[in-house]
């Protein structure tokens, strides 16, 4: 008995050991490893519409109709893991949209989906061009500072390459343009181009069998310049873009029709004639750069202002802002954007940032939404 306690106590001992061998490699090996990982979030949506509202345009254009010539919205939210070292890895979504268009093309449309009489002996220049993406996949990223010069080093450069490879299961890549007249004697004269491809047929609901799918990569830049109280930072979005689609279907087509086209209310009625092509092809998809410039200077201990540019789809934003610094890492941020005319008003805490911008208090109005979640830094 005595030896087999002595055994057991000796067994005891080694694990005691052993457990006190683990957490010391964890303590001093693992943990302070693990604490250099950082889980970040970033949500980003921009949505705008000249012609009609959001919620008009979302509900067949039942809303006032304004000038215009384009309607777009980018949505990307990323989820992932960041190092100090610099390097980022997560998985990112993605949703884009855009729409250019002659406000010819949107008055007939909003005529015609609200049963509105057409404009007699007006000739419409219609043309519609949409680029419609929507993908997800991972996504990397490194950050490090790239020069640091002046008085003691003060002027920091930091520079951040991110790269997504990209899969994409929805498509619409294409244009419609020619013109329509409605005569005094109630006759309808117009010819439509089309040529686009797409996912899903929505003009014409050709049956697809083959699941649609596109490969490809996308590369954001960014530059970061801070010195003393002023800070400088260049984000170029979508710099490299190139989605490949292997037979992907597509419509090439001409509508035309001199048959009667009003019924006796006045309203449009088509009775198109329709020749054209069905097939398949590949080719690649790019997206629109999207540049935002941005400038801040910091005025005293809680005051700050900036001024950040935005361009994307053939259009400039300016917005002018100022920034409320109280104690600890706490900001409050309103600002003011043109052409939009939103308001937008934020907070920031430390890595965490939240702001909604809308041009009108009543949402059901709103033309511009711009919403930004940010946890954490990628």
């Amino acid at each position: 008995m005595l030896l087999t306690s002595t055994a057991v106590n000796a067994t005891s001992d080694t694990q005691n050991t052993s457990d006190t061998t683990l957490a010391s490699v964890f303590s001093n090996s693992i943990q302070p490893q693990l604490k250099k990982f950082h889980p970040y979030i970033h949500l980003n949506s921009f949505t705008y519409s000249e012609p009609i509202s959001i919620d008009g345009m979302l509900h067949e254009w039942d809303d006032d109709l304004h000038s215009g010539e384009l309607a777009f919205t980018q949505q990307r939210i990323s989820v992932g893991l960041s190092h100090s070292s610099g390097w980022s890895l997560g998985w990112i979504s993605r949703y884009d949209y855009f729409l250019e268009f002659t406000e010819d093309t949107a008055l007939l449309y909003h005529q015609g989906e609200n049963d509105l009489p057409a404009s007699r002996d007006y000739h419409y220049q219609l043309f519609l061009r949409a680029e419609h993406a929507k993908s997800s996949g991972p996504q990397i990223a490194y950050q490090t500072p790239l020069l640091k010069f002046g008085p003691e080093q003060s002027h920091q450069i930091k520079v951040k390459i991110q790269i997504a490879r990209l899969t994409s299961n929805q498509l619409y890549n294409g244009s419609i343009w020619g013109e329509a007249i409605l005569l005094e004697n109630d006759d309808i004269e117009a010819q439509l181009n089309i040529d686009y491809a797409y996912h899903e047929d929505s003009l014409f609901d050709r049956p697809l069998t083959n699941t649609i799918e596109g490969q490809g990569l996308s590369v954001d830049l960014f530059a970061d310049w801070q010195f003393k109280q002023w800070q400088v930072s260049l984000t170029l979005l979508d710099a490299y873009y190139r989605v490949k689609w292997q037979d992907n279907p597509f419509t090439t087509a001409i509508i035309s029709t001199d048959t009667r086209g009003v019924d006796e209310n006045g309203f449009i009625r088509y009775s198109p004639i329709l020749s054209g092509l069905e097939g398949n092809k590949d080719f690649i998809q790019k997206l629109p750069l999207d540049l935002y410039l941005n400038t801040a200077y910091q005025w005293n201990q809680h005051w700050g202002s900036f001024v950040n540019y935005h361009h994307v789809a053939s259009t400039h934003f300016y917005q002018l802002g100022m920034e409320y610094f109280s104690l600890g890492k706490a900001s409050y941020f309103l600002a003011y954007q043109e052409p939009t005319q939103a308001l937008s008003l934020g907070f920031k805490y430390d890595t965490f940032e939240i702001s909604l911008g809308l041009d009108s208090l009543s949402t059901n109005n709103a033309q511009t939404l711009a919403i930004q979640l940010i946890w954490g830094l990628n």
